[in-house]
């Protein structure tokens, strides 16, 4: 796990959280945030009483196979300066980009310290993933010891299997909280079961890219 200040130069810092607070940028709306895709996951965090449900919003940039990106950041495409700062930041060759999302809390005062939503995986494969965090925020990321045993890709409903066959899946020991601070980007293996959580003061914006 590495992370970076200033991940971006400045001008792009700017560009980037100017994009996202646009009026004109689309969001799509999101009841429970991770749940509705990985609701299967539920219960197996039944009695972790930190894990919250929160509404939010997301935007898909770029998904392979599926979504190409379009957006620009002054005359560069995001998703090529994704890749050439992540190469240049921490000195990694991305072979293949999986996909590039950013998401949108709202602030929430009945959130705790201690509170995250539900951790999960982003993809059951061997992958990557960075987070950008676009703005300067409270809602720490929260990074576990957890580490899915995935040596290939699977589908949800084999790797649900496989997730019976992991006695320790439940421990949730706490590796590494990240506090969001504009321009800050932080790579970890993927494969680290990780949740994002819920700001108490201001709107929280973070970018999450995934690449093998």
């Amino acid at each position: 796990m590495i992370e970076v200040e200033n991940f971006f130069t400045p001008f792009y810092q700017q560009q980037i959280i100017k994009l996202v607070t646009s009026r004109r940028f689309n969001w799509n709306y999101r009841p429970k945030l991770n749940l509705h895709k990985l609701g299967y996951l539920q219960k197996f965090f039944d009695n972790d009483s930190n894990i919250i449900n929160h509404e939010g919003f997301s935007h898909t940039f770029y998904k392979k196979d599926k979504a190409s990106c379009k957006t620009l950041i002054g005359k560069k495409n995001l998703l090529d300066l994704f890749i050439f700062y992540t190469e240049k930041n921490f000195n990694i060759k991305v072979n293949s980009a999986l996909r590039l999302t950013c998401m949108f809390s709202l602030p929430n005062t009945q959130i705790k310290d201690n509170n995250y939503l539900l951790p999960h995986i982003d993809y059951f494969m061997p992958h990557n993933t960075l987070l950008y965090y676009a703005n300067t925020v409270d809602g720490d990321t929260v990074i576990f010891e957890d580490k899915a045993d995935i040596k290939e890709n699977y589908s949800h409903l084999e790797y649900e299997h496989l997730l019976y066959k992991i006695n320790n899946f439940d421990t949730k020991i706490i590796k590494k909280r990240i506090s969001p601070t504009q321009g800050k980007a932080v790579l970890f293996d993927g494969l680290h079961f990780h949740s994002g959580n819920v700001p108490k003061t201001s709107e929280r914006f973070v970018f999450n890219f995934n690449f093998t």
